[in-house]
């Protein structure tokens, strides 16, 4: 099922475009962004596919004012530093109240706007972007649009959300705005960026290499620390002590090295800071990848006769996906994975449970993963 109202922008068969969309280990596809952004000549809510800066910059030279030609040109500062494939959900934007546009409201399938489109795209992204929130808001609105975003992910349960800040924000106002907030699904990223001589938020370019490192590397490996293109340099530069203040609070820093490359400094996610288990970025979205795709494996069983051998045949498909995904788990460990499938007979029902231990990397102690199928 394709999503509500994604116009494909190039010339693509279109099964073809709807099986390459979807996102997950299943479908060998990860670290596809949705950019959020808000557009006064807008009258209802689109959604785009695109490939391509050209796209973009066509998309930008038919926008009515500068405002909307500026918010295209933050889309194109991901495909300037390699980004590759983005969805953008493009709402309409009204200045009289920032905040409300933002968040958007919800009518259900065909009148979502603003973050209630996610609802619409969680089958065809993993990442969520929202540039122009830095911009557009203050920073009490800001930290309340993302309080909400956050909140609406936690149901979702889905999407890795990338934040930044607005540009004359310091440590400690970003201190501030972390103050009773916290998302195992989030990290962020500081400071603004300089792509090809445009002043940009560091989300995009961010998400750029998240899309690159999980196509070179894989999910499992962190988004950190490796070159990125040279012509983005960050607004301020930063000594190791500055560094390790920012990755302390759990902020990736965009720094240059002596030599001029850039690289992302810190690999934290903006989880509760007892959270040690969900503390890094790959450890979070390998676990959050790996849910998603045991879910699905498991999922369709639901309708199958609960006979004898029923626990046997999803206990296979189980060790068989393990098997082909062992890169995602602890390679030191002698056995990183272990299943357990159990039908039983509950008040009448039939139900399939199903537990799960898997060794993660930098994870002292195997998770567990367990549900429920009923039938």
């Amino acid at each position: 099922m394709q999503p509500q109202g994604v116009y494909n922008l190039t010339v693509r068969e279109e099964e073809s475009r709807s099986k390459r969309s979807r996102v997950g280990l299943l479908h060998e596809r990860t670290g596809v962004p949705v950019f959020l952004i808000y557009l006064s000549d807008l009258e209802k809510t689109k959604t785009f596919e695109i490939f391509s800066a050209e796209e973009v910059e066509t998309l930008g030279f038919k926008a009515a004012n500068a405002p909307d030609k500026a918010a295209w040109k933050l889309i194109k500062s991901f495909f300037e530093s390699e980004g590759q494939h983005a969805l953008v959900v493009a709402s309409p934007y009204s200045g009289k109240s920032p905040l409300a546009s933002l968040i958007g409201k919800d009518k259900g399938l065909e009148s979502r706007s603003g973050i209630y489109a996610l609802k619409g795209l969680v089958d065809y992204a993993d990442l969520v972007v929202v540039p122009q929130a830095s911009a557009l808001l203050d920073s009490k609105s800001h930290r309340l649009f993302y309080a909400k975003l956050f909140e609406l992910n936690l149901e979702l349960d889905h999407f890795f959300i990338l934040v930044d800040f607005p540009k004359t924000f310091t440590l400690d106002e970003i201190k501030a705005w972390q103050k009773s907030l916290a998302h195992a699904n989030a990290a962020l990223y500081y400071p603004w960026l300089l792509v090809d001589r445009a002043l940009v938020p560091p989300g995009p370019v961010a998400a750029a290499a998240y899309q690159r490192n999980d196509t070179q590397y894989g999910i499992q490996d962190s988004p950190a620390n490796r070159p990125l293109p040279a012509h983005a340099v960050p607004v301020r530069g930063m000594s190791p002590a500055e560094l390790s203040e920012y990755n302390g609070s759990h902020v990736n820093v965009f720094h240059s090295l002596n030599d001029g490359d850039l690289r992302i400094w810190g690999g934290y996610t903006f989880t509760d800071r007892l959270d040690f288990d969900n503390k890094h970025i790959a450890t979070r979205r390998t676990l959050l990848a790996l849910k998603e795709a045991v879910h699905s494996l498991c999922e369709p069983f639901v309708l199958e006769p609960m006979v004898s051998d029923l626990a046997h045949t999803i206990d296979v498909s189980l060790h068989s996906f393990f098997q082909d995904h062992k890169k995602l788990l602890d390679g030191s460990q002698r056995q990183s994975f272990k299943t357990e499938v159990r039908v039983s007979s509950e008040a009448g029902d039939d139900v399939v449970q199903v537990d799960l231990q898997i060794s993660l990397p930098y994870v002292v102690n195997q998770m567990t993963l367990s549900m429920a199928l009923t039938g």
